[in-house]
This record gives C-alpha cells, structure tokens and sequence, in this order.
C-alpha cells in the first residue's frame, strides 16, 4: 500500500468516527487554547519583516515549555475548534504558523510515522496560510484547499494537498515533496532542494529557483 492509500485510509477512519464536533471544547482543547492566545498575545509586538520567522520559533518554545501531552488527531481539532470562535480572519490566517509548530514538536518529540491529517473542509470557508511551515520530517495529508505560503522553508518529508492551495507554496523550500492539485502564482521561488508536484499547473515563469524539482502536469518543468 503506498503513502496516498494509507493516507486515504486514515481520513475514511477519522470521518467514520466523528470524535469531536468542531465546536465542542473539550479540556485538550482548552489547554491549547491557552498557549495559542498566548503565542498570538506575544507576537503582536514582532517585526512584519521578520514576522513568520519570529513567531514560529515563539510558538515551538511556548509549546516546548508548556510541556503539553497532546496527540496528532488534537492538532487538527485545534483548527477547527479556533476557526469557530470569534477570531478575525488575518488572525486565523497565520494561526498555520502555530499549527505548523505543534505539527513540528510532535514529530520531533515521537519520531513517528503515523500520518498528520488536516481536514480543512471542516474549517468553515476560512483560508489558513502558512501550514507546513519548516516542515521536518513529518508526513501531512490536507483534505480540502488551503491558503498561501504552504511548506515555506519545508525541509524534510511528504504534504499531500487533496485540494488547492494559495500563493507562493514551497518558497525558500529547502528538501521533502509537496503535491498539490492546483496553486497560484509563485510556487517554488526561491527554492533550493525538494520536490513540487502539481497535477493541474502549467509553470510559472515568473519566479527564481536554485535547486530542487518541479512537476506541472505530470511533465517536469524545472530544471529543464
């Protein structure tokens, strides 16, 4: 069984199961909750210049210390839970930022190669960016579309996007595979090493890449 059919597996299992409504708090949930308001509090005083940098490495410390147990399906409740509460939509935006860094910690805490599953259909019509940010290692499968600067600075491992993604997916992309069916402008600027899959782009001429792979159409676009 390859990566994707045991992927899909996982989704059909989690969606049977139906475990947490999105809107339903449970005490996980608000413990998260507590660091993520937190982190967001923290981080309203960082340089738009070096904003995403900064508030990753706030959140991956905030969580660090915390010392919070939490599972890899809790992630995915997390985002959903915050996406129905009163949060405004830049905000929600960049919450991918601290979504990226729970991801982050847990794979670097457990090592494991269970599959980290977002399923963003259930994240209202919402658009998150910033998902998979500095990826290492961990396997992610996205059910549904997601926003802009998806697997930025991604290092290691595989994301799998059933669905559409924003601008600028892979910049400064240093090594690991992202396949997605369709994503704006910009995809790969910047990159040095990994593998862009993209099953219904053509290339986009307008960016600058150093290194790496990128697939359009089933047809390698870059190198050439």
């Amino acid at each position: 069984m390859n990566l994707t059919d045991l992927i899909n597996d996982e989704y059909a299992k989690v969606k049977e199961q139906k475990i947490i409504p999105p809107n339903k708090s449970t005490p996980k949930l608000e413990e998260l909750m507590k660091i993520y308001l937190h982190w967001k509090k923290t981080i309203e005083k960082h340089n738009n210049e070096t904003f995403e940098k900064s508030s990753y490495l706030t959140s991956r410390r905030q969580i660090r210390e915390s010392k919070i147990d939490y599972a890899t399906q809790d992630i995915d409740f997390f985002l959903s839970y915050i996406s129905y509460q009163d949060t405004p939509f830049e905000e929600l935006s960049y919450s991918g930022i601290f979504i990226s860094a729970l991801i982050n910690h847990h794979f670097w805490k457990t090592k494991q190669k269970e599959n980290y599953l977002i399923i963003m259909n259930s994240v209202s019509e919402l658009i998150v960016d910033f998902l998979c940010y500095k990826n290492n290692g961990a396997n992610v499968h996205i059910e549904g579309n997601v926003g802009g600067n998806l697997c930025s600075h991604m290092r290691k491992g595989t994301v799998t996007v059933n669905g559409n993604a924003g601008f600028d997916v892979g910049e400064y992309m240093k090594g690991g595979t992202l396949h997605a069916i369709f994503a704006e402008e910009g995809f790969g600027h910047h990159m040095t090493g990994g593998k862009i899959i993209l099953d219904k782009n053509n290339e986009d001429t307008n960016v600058c890449r150093y290194g790496g792979e990128v697939y359009c159409n089933k047809r390698r676009v870059y190198p050439i």
